[in-house]
């Protein structure tokens, strides 16, 4: 299921945190002077978290722990400290919310956040930086060799996350960078979850091909440029500019997207078939 949020200013989000929140005006505009902008601290919203378990208000609790949730995980920002109101949207209904695509949503987001640090003058870098840590400990055993350690007590139960225990360090990039620089093919470790699989097979959209879609974001997903990674054959991917534009898109969305999902599937071959 596609949801996105909107942008809006003092007065929608002050209206939001009184409807779905119970939050009064007069906090709401409180908190916004505070922070200058339509976002709320982590611990002001742990206060209204637990205001409404005291009331017994279980849905506004809800939404409360959840927006603190995504806050602090899926869509991080480099405040560190607060969560945009806008989120709060998501959980309106918490009948539908489990239905969201929050894994195409957090990767949207985190692709602008790349996007940004890779400017010369960003000097940090926000969203789900658990996702991405993790993915590089996966993927270059030796780039992370002195950086983290594998966890003693990790199970193929836990999430594939806890696999890594990361060490504290004085936050060099000189080093990362010389082992980039060096690493050959060898040093890549291209299907680092085969163990995992029985526990947690792979899902097979997640070889859709087009763009993935957060708020007013939008980003061109092509994994069929990476295809070892998903444990399938390498082959010349197709032109990034076969990728229709927004204007297309925003016509038939869903109908563009199908097409090119099931377009695309029909051409992989599992590294499986070749090894047998």
């Amino acid at each position: 299921m596609e949801f996105t949020v909107n942008i809006f200013n003092k007065d929608d989000a002050a209206e939001l945190l009184g409807e779905l929140l119970g939050v009064s005006l007069a906090a709401a505009y409180a908190e916004f002077n505070l922070t200058r902008t339509t976002i709320v601290r982590y611990s002001w919203l742990l206060d209204v978290y637990h205001q409404r378990c005291a009331d017994q208000h279980w849905q506004m609790a809800a939404r409360a722990f959840l927006l603190f949730l995504v806050g602090c995980t899926l869509f991080s920002d480099k405040s560190a400290f607060a969560v945009s109101v806008a989120y709060l949207e998501c959980f309106r209904d918490l009948n539908s919310c489990g239905g969201y695509a929050w894994g195409a949503a957090a990767l949207a987001y985190l692709y602008d956040n790349l996007r940004e640090a890779s400017m010369h003058q960003t000097r940090t870098v926000s969203g789900y930086l658990t996702l991405l840590q993790a993915w590089v400990y996966e993927h270059f055993p030796t780039l992370c060799a002195n950086c983290c350690r594998l966890s003693q007590v990790y199970d193929e139960d836990y999430p594939r996350a806890l696999r890594w225990k990361p060490k504290r360090d004085k936050g060099l990039v000189v080093p990362f960078r010389k082992a980039l620089d060096e690493i050959d093919v060898d040093g890549i470790c291209w299907t680092p979850y085969r163990e995992h699989r029985p526990k947690r097979p792979f899902e097979v959209v997640s070889l859709f091909r087009g763009w993935i879609r957060w708020g007013p974001k939008m980003y061109a997903h092509l994994p069929d440029r990476v295809l070892r990674q998903y444990g399938y054959v390498q082959t010349i991917p197709g032109s990034p500019l076969e990728i229709l534009t927004l204007g297309q898109l925003y016509t038939d969305l869903q109908t563009v997207q199908l097409s090119t999902w099931t377009g695309f599937v029909g051409f992989l071959i599992h590294i499986s078939f070749v090894e047998n």
